[in-house]
């Protein structure tokens, strides 16, 4: 999959945001259809940003979904090994103390004394209504 000259995460990063908002748009509007579109625009962002990290030698696509298997069994045991949850409040505590455990062992601190950046305004603002780049390119078409 070329990537323009010039494409890097930081160029391509407002069409990531862009596409998750449009994805939340979709959602919130119930609309199957667009939904199905927004998530394959979105999944397309996430095949672009793996492959420049491929590009760089950072990391592939594969490690993406590797990484994210071993977090669903790590933090699942109730679907994918012997814990039994039998509430939906069983799974969610089950789940913070996983993470929490995870985040203080990766930091050296507990997850709630590390900051947090808030979430990107939504790109309403600065929105241009070019297209995001095509996979031959690095800007929009």
């Amino acid at each position: 999959m070329p990537l323009g000259p010039g494409a890097n995460h930081e160029s391509l990063r407002k069409y990531a945001i862009e596409e998750t908002y449009e994805v939340v748009d979709a959602i919130d509007s119930g609309d199957m259809d667009e939904l199905r579109g927004e998530l394959g625009d979105l999944l397309l962002q996430i095949l672009f940003h793996a492959e420049i990290a491929k590009e760089n030698g950072s990391f592939d696509i594969n490690d993406v979904i590797e990484a994210i298997s071993a977090k669903l069994l790590r933090r699942h045991p109730h679907v994918f090994g012997d814990a039994v949850a039998d509430t939906a409040e069983e799974v969610l505590h089950r789940w913070e103390k996983i993470k929490a455990g995870r985040k203080a062992t990766s930091t050296g601190r507990p997850p709630w004394t590390a900051s947090r950046k808030p979430c990107p305004r939504s790109p309403a603002p600065w929105r241009s209504p070019e297209k995001p780049p095509r996979p031959d390119s690095s800007g929009p078409t």
